[in-house]
């Protein structure tokens, strides 16, 4: 049997007549379904490096109208909060104010909307320092197995730099260091003497930048 689609929502009963008998059957009509926009969620701040002071920007996508919440966390762990509603678009826009007195270094945002979390990281320095350009080298370009490796540069003030040493045969050591108020950084990588000899690369990192040193052990 086909309703008619003008119907409205709501309890019915449908009487079947046949052969002057009368049979009763409850139904019910419910309104059309909506379904909710299942846009992916994303999440990016606008910069990866910031000034004191600067108005920190998060923008991504996601369900219309559901909300999303920020928390923003400082190096020494004090958080900030913020929330937003997704506009009809698909799109949001939370913004985060450094407040004084400024941490230097390394922060994070997580993000969270229907609970799906991304988290960001960025870095936040003086005016001078935070534009500083990322370099990085090695203080020498042959090694004698067992020798020490020295890797020095520069980049923002308090960002983490992440340096992996790769030999032959898949051998790798890895290192990690922060960048000091002065701008540079320094990190070393300790070898062993039966380590296999030839190239050896070195990728150094920071903040999404990297930087591939080449060196020979003899």
């Amino acid at each position: 049997m086909q309703l008619s689609s003008s119907l409205i929502p709501g309890n019915y009963k449908v009487q079947v007549i046949s052969d002057q008998q009368t049979q009763s059957q409850p139904i019910t009509i419910g309104g059309q379904s909506t379904s909710q926009n299942t846009g992916t969620f994303t999440a990016n701040t606008d910069k990866s490096v910031y000034t004191t002071g600067n108005l920190i920007q998060v923008t991504g996508t996601g369900p219309v109208g559901t909300s999303v919440t920020g928390v923003m966390t400082s190096p020494t762990g004090k958080t900030y909060s913020t929330v937003v509603t997704i506009q009809s678009d698909g799109t949001f826009l939370m913004i985060f104010s450094t407040p004084q007195p400024y941490e230097t270094g390394q922060w994070s945002i997580a993000v969270t909307n229907l609970a799906q979390t991304k988290t960001l990281y960025f870095n936040l320095g003086t005016g001078s320092s935070s534009s500083s350009t990322f370099t990085a080298q090695a203080d020498k370009s042959v090694y004698s197995t067992g020798n020490l490796i020295q890797v020095t540069g520069t980049g923002p003030v308090g960002s983490y730099v992440t340096g992996t040493l790769a030999g032959p045969g898949a051998k790798t050591y890895g290192s990690t260091t922060t960048i000091r108020a002065d701008g540079t950084y320094y990190m070393t990588f300790s070898t062993r003497s039966d380590d296999p000899t030839g190239q050896w690369n070195i990728t150094v990192t920071n903040l999404g930048q990297n930087k591939i040193l080449y060196i020979t052990m003899q």
